[in-house]
């Protein structure tokens, strides 16, 4: 059984934890996969369970205090001395922290030199549903007679938020927003009020399948989409979400299993204890992989490394390795890849497959559902990420420290109040806590090490909470494209404010709007990669091109294809038909031109389509727009890479040129504003409005319009009479459209080359197969006559056997045959052409949270589409509520 769970828990569970971020990405399959990837099983409980003692004897130090409740002090007027002190005082109690005592932190305009740490003020974790555990470890913290910290500016209260009393205050007085804190204490967990002691409830008596009191509850069946049902209310902190919770808790990662396979140091042969042999082992596992060759990662793993190698409290200690290249992880590389061998094997032994099936589903039944209000709800993932080493996304300044094991004692349960908890599956142990907040839909959380962060064990993607938020987000979306004009024509306005605030705010919506980027955050670079938005992109992320020399630019493409299109004409002039071939190579020539200049217009941002820019523009506005063009070449959200020379207005160019005077590559470009400004802003003009709208808007809307088009050069005009593998295609060719927008991109599969060379050889072998029936058919039919093949010696005649004989087909069955074989090869041309397209562009993340699902629906329902060819299991697992929307929905 032990074995059977370790195959479970290592080979094919997605990463559990959630970021406790709140976005829009509520169910992003695509990127959370990236972020804790599962390397082997983690560091023994033991050694953590001497810990407790020194950590209980220290409680009062601000180490137990609650992360997300933790502030960083203001300077002292000895310069920070005190905390420096604490600072040094973490990074001791805390071996997997790696606090620094001076952080990067950006310039920007007119700031001096020192920076402030009072702009460092804020929680770990941007989370709303931590509130009532902020706020019951601020009450106990003053409860303790904590010295108080020096005064604080006012934070200034955001008028929207205000009457929430559950919502922290947040403050955007200051010119920069604020930096998360990185957490310092090493053992997650939470202290409060409101997190009740788990030794105080009735337990369980056995895990059991929970049992449901009514059936599944299809909400969107009393949903009209044709009137947007959106209200601001449903955004409320404070909305009851559930009455009555019940579940079975989260599943651990078992205990580690030491190998015994030695590692080698220097050509020595090194004997590990245990826990140095698992710490060995997660790098072992990559050292075949693009990480274990990053320095940062390396370097990191050798800090962790050394930390467990030199631990008094090992049996044996090797302060003698220090040097990671030195250090030779073949032997325990080689004994993994023998077990996962081993493992191939014995999946081939069919009661040994079954027997995984029947444990899997087993555990399943007993932990992979909850009851909500008496409705059973599938839970997303309830298995605790397993140790290893950190990955993150990009070139994440943490890569290769390493992730702590999680036990019980870190685990918040939230569960109905007067309900029995499930009982602690660690003998010994017990959980973290309890709470009952109905606000939340989390069933667990817990914070992990490396960043602090809150972890979230949530119900399914196919859970009502799940689908109302959805369903939401997009009605949200719908209001906005009603307001969208209203609210372009006053940001347009302030494009030429002689205040420096609102201008920068102005430019700053008009990018989020017109090019769909992100609002941005500031980030501190030791704790999190280098990635940016709008309000945070700097003087070396944006180049401003001349506009003569794009002037000249685009006369050069104009001339190539007026050259082109004579060339065209003068070919085609000399075939027979010379009128009709010459208008026909006219026509397709403008209707080339009119796509390429759609293209270039799309590629750049133009003025000439929603969501890009008004329709409303002249062709001479238009024209004069693309002469103003900038390039952005920055690291956006999981560090992809935003590289695209866009066009935009004559006005927002000037205003972005005396943004970039006189400041260094360092210094932000919107010194001014910060995302709490550009929201603040935003929900004046629409309540509930923030700037991830727009992304939602622009990409529902662009799918919208790129479907009702009908048409591709590739698979021609799109009717309900195309042939089927024609409309899927023209459907990504759409799908593919928002994804550039929205910059979702994938790095290109190693095996990319190969597979197109397999689709070659597949088409060509195709081409032949038809050939050779349509030759065969025209012999039959007396177009043709039959080749004369060459006399075969006797003693070949003798060896062929009546198998090896070619296959007499009738004219019948060729007629039938041929075109199966001219549709499976226009369906294979049109794959290639879709994986070569498609080849560093995602199609799944816009699908998943970007694009309305009704507008696909409609589409497949108008065209006779079976929606299974769009969208995969889990999509319609996630979107019940979107297959009633009938064929005449608009977005």
């Amino acid at each position: 059984g032990k074995n059977l769970h370790f195959h479970l828990m290592s080979s094919e569970d997605e990463p559990i934890a959630k970021n406790g971020k709140s976005n829009d990405s509520s169910d992003n399959e695509d990127s959370s996969s990236e972020d804790d990837i599962p390397i082997s099983q983690g560091i023994k409980s033991r050694a953590a369970a001497k810990d407790d003692k020194a950590s209980e004897s220290d409680s009062s130090d601000d180490d137990d205090v609650p992360i997300a409740a933790k502030k960083k002090s203001v300077k002292t007027a000895t310069n920070g001395c005190s905390m420096s002190k604490r600072r040094r005082h973490g990074s001791m109690d805390s071996p997997h922290s790696s606090s620094s005592s001076s952080k990067k932190k950006r310039k920007r305009f007119n700031d001096s030199d020192e920076s402030d740490d009072d702009d460092d003020d804020d929680i770990a974790s941007s989370s709303e549903d931590d509130v009532p555990i902020i706020k019951a470890a601020q009450q106990i913290k003053t409860a303790q007679n904590k010295p108080k910290p020096p005064a604080k500016k006012k934070a200034r209260v955001d008028s929207h938020n205000s009457s929430d009393s559950n919502s922290p205050s947040c403050s955007s007085g200051a010119s920069t927003p604020r930096k998360r804190k990185k957490s310092s204490t090493s053992v997650p967990g939470y202290v409060g009020r409101e997190c009740n002691d788990a030794s105080n409830y009735a337990v369980k008596d056995s895990i059991v399948p929970l049992e449901p009191e009514k059936g599944a509850l299809k909400w969107w069946e009393h949903e009209d989409d044709s009137v947007v049902s959106y209200s601001v209310k449903d955004d409320s902190k404070s909305k009851i979400k559930w009455h009555t919770l019940d579940h079975n808790g989260v599943v651990f990662a078992p205990e580690y299993e030491a190998h015994g396979v030695p590692m080698k140091y220097d050509g020595k042969t090194i004997k590990l204890t245990p826990d140095q042999e698992e710490v060995a082992t997660h790098f072992a596992l990559m050292i075949d992989t693009d990480w274990a060759q990053k320095a940062k990662f390396r370097k990191n793993f050798m800090k962790e490394f050394v930390k467990i190698l030199t631990d008094k409290r090992q049996a044996r200690q090797y302060p003698e390795i220090v040097e990671l290249v030195k250090c030779d992880f073949t032997p325990i590389a080689e004994w993994w890849q023998s077990k996962k061998e081993d493992e191939v094997e014995k999946k081939k032994d069919q009661e040994y497959k079954d027997a995984l099936k029947e444990e899997k589903a087993e555990f399943d039944s007993r932990f992979g559902f909850a009851l909500v209000d008496g409705i059973l709800e599938k839970v997303g993932n309830y298995k605790v990420e397993p140790p290893g080493l950190f990955r993150g996304r990009g070139e994440h300044p943490k890569m290769g420290l390493l992730k702590q094991r999680i036990l019980p004692k870190h685990i918040i349960l939230n569960i109905g109040e007067n309900t029995p908890i499930p009982p602690c599956p660690i003998p010994g142990q017990k959980w973290g806590g309890v709470i009952h907040d109905k606000t939340v839909t989390y069933i667990a959380k817990w914070i992990e090490n490396i960043n602090g962060q809150h972890k979230f064990v949530y119900l399914g993607a196919s859970s009502r909470f799940k689908g109302e938020h959805d369903r939401k987000k997009y009605e949200k979306a719908r209001v906005l494209k009603t307001k969208i004009a209203k609210i372009r024509k006053d940001y347009e306005s302030k494009l030429t404010s002689k205040s420096l605030m609102e201008k920068q705010l102005a430019t700053a919506v008009w990018m989020i709007d017109k090019l769909s980027i992100r609002v941005g955050n500031e980030k501190d670079t030791d704790e999190e990669a280098d990635t940016v938005g709008v309000c945070s992109l700097r003087k070396e992320h944006m180049t401003l091109l001349d506009p003569s020399e794009v002037k000249k630019s685009l006369a050069k493409q104009k001339r190539k294809r007026k050259k082109q299109k004579t060339k065209n004409s003068k070919h085609s002039s000399k075939k027979k038909n010379t009128k009709n071939s010459s208008d026909s190579d006219d026509d397709d020539d403008d209707e080339d031109e009119d796509e390429d200049d759609e293209a270039a217009d799309s590629e750049s941002s133009s003025e000439d389509d929603e969501p890009i820019a008004s329709k409303a523009k002249s062709k001479a506005a238009a024209k004069a727009a693309k002469e103003y063009k900038i390039t952005l070449d920055f690291l956006g959200k999981d560090s992809m890479r935003y590289h695209q020379t866009v066009a935009v207005t004559k006005q927002v160019y000037a205003n972005l040129r005396s943004f970039l005077s006189g400041k260094k590559d360092d210094m932000d470009i919107f010194e001014k504003i910060d995302p709490n400004k550009v929201n603040d802003y935003l929900r004046d003009q629409m309540e509930g409005l923030t700037a991830k709208v727009f992304r939602t808007h622009n990409a529902s809307t662009t799918l919208q319009q790129e479907l009702g088009k009908g048409y591709h050069p590739n698979c021609g005009h799109i009717s309900a009479a195309s042939k089927l593998e024609e409309k899927i295609y023209f459907y990504n060719q759409c799908n593919m459209q928002v994804a550039i927008l929205c910059n979702h991109q994938r790095s290109v599969s190693k095996t990319h080359a190969e597979q197109l060379q397999k689709m070659d050889t597949q088409i060509q072998d195709l081409k032949d197969a038809i050939a050779e029936m349509e030759e065969e058919r025209d012999i039959l039919t007396g177009k043709k006559k039959a080749r004369k093949t060459p006399k075969k010696k006797k003693d070949d005649d003798d060896d062929e056997s009546p198998s090896k004989k070619k296959r007499v087909r009738t004219e019948e069955q060729l007629d039938k045959l041929i075109p199966k074989k001219q549709q499976m090869l226009r369906k294979k041309e049109l794959q290639k052409a879709m994986k070569e397209d498609n080849k560093e562009v995602a199609l799944g993340t816009s699908k998943i949270n970007y694009m309305d699902p009704r507008i696909t629906v409609s589409w497949c329902k108008k065209m006779k589409v079976p929606i299974e060819k769009i969208f995969n299991k889990s999509l319609l697992d996630k979107f019940p509520w979107a297959m009633q929307s009938n064929k005449k929905y608009l977005f």
